[in-house]
């Protein structure tokens, strides 16, 4: 009986305190909503120039990702804790992107012959929506040891903003193609027969949007410290990233107005089987890019994320001052 009594008491006393400290435990999130993150990593670009051996795959292609192109990206973000398994983040992300026919796996592309290299400069807004949950590690843990439930995994989707400028080799000088007007930007064509003028399109703007969309891996280290993986895919605004976009210009006009270097730059195509016109570059049509699909640029980033506790500082003001007393 006294036996049974005891049992009953030390189950009450385990009820009452896993009632205590079980809201204690899920509520601890809130104390370290913010934190920061660094990261490095690598960049793909998936646009017209480069690419694999077929037609490009336009939504996660990844099979027309070119991996001798890989370059690095650097990113930096302060993030804030919505929810429990909602978060947002701000911050900016360097990459560097490029392409090269040459090393495409299509016979059409190697024989366009176009290159290019932009660093990227972009700030973005970003929301992380946890699936799998993260785990808080509390203060007084029993044990050291890890596990799995200490992994996390999220989407993420946002909208950036960034800068470009695409640059293309040309006997070892690299050279900014915008204003060179390799497509006719801000051109106009005059038929020597029939006198009709042709405008070439309007110069682009070096300034674009990006949706970041994507998966992302984490795991929790200590209390304060978590290491992860970010995949995203960046769709953008602009199919001028590579400043491949429609159809050929007449060569004679950009080289009249623009010089004999944009005139290079704006045709490089090798001839084939004694045919000096464009290759056909897609599907058959002699065009430069495809005006189909806007460009975009995937970014793998390691990342190291740290939690910290920033006080307002109007919260550290003392409000209530204590009064000297006078002393009589």
């Amino acid at each position: 009986m006294l036996k049974d009594r005891r049992k009953i008491i030390s189950t009450f006393f385990i009820f009452i305190f896993i009632l205590t400290v079980s809201p204690l435990y899920s509520q601890q999130w809130k104390e370290s909503r913010q934190s920061i993150t660094s990261g490095i990593g690598t960049s793909h670009f998936m646009g017209d120039l480069g690419g694999g051996a077929n037609d490009a795959a336009h939504f996660l292609g990844v099979r027309d990702l070119d991996f001798v192109t890989t370059r690095p990206t650097l990113t930096a973000y302060y993030r804030y804790r919505l929810h429990q398994q909602i978060a947002s983040k701000v911050g900016f992300t360097y990459a560097k992107i490029s392409a090269n026919d040459a090393a495409s796996g299509s016979i059409g592309r190697q024989y366009r012959n176009l290159n290019f290299r932009s660093n990227i400069w972009e700030f973005s807004a970003n929301f992380e929506f946890y699936f799998l949950k993260e785990q808080e590690i509390s203060r007084y843990s029993f044990s050291n040891i890890r596990s799995f439930r200490y992994f996390s995994a999220y989407f993420v989707i946002g909208v950036g903003a960034f800068y470009f400028n695409p640059q293309a080799k040309l006997d070892g000088t690299w050279h900014k193609l915008r204003t060179l007007g390799t497509e006719g930007q801000g051109l106009t064509y005059t038929d020597p027969v029939s006198g009709q003028s042709t405008q070439g399109p309007e110069l682009y703007s070096r300034i674009a949007f990006a949706l970041p969309i994507g998966l992302g891996f984490k795991y929790q280290i200590s209390r304060k410290l978590s290491v992860g993986l970010e995949i995203t895919n960046r769709y953008t605004t602009t199919d001028y990233l590579d400043d491949a976009s429609n159809l050929y210009f007449d060569n004679q006009t950009i080289l009249d107005q623009k010089g004999p270097i944009a005139a290079q730059l704006a045709d490089r195509h090798i001839d084939y089987f004694g045919d000096p016109t464009p290759v056909p570059y897609e599907n058959g049509k002699p065009m430069r890019g495809s005006p189909d699909y806007n460009d975009a640029y995937v970014l793998t980033t390691a990342m190291l994320i740290y939690r910290i506790d920033w006080t307002p500082w109007w919260k550290k003001i003392d409000n209530n001052p204590k009064i000297p007393q006078k002393v009589n």
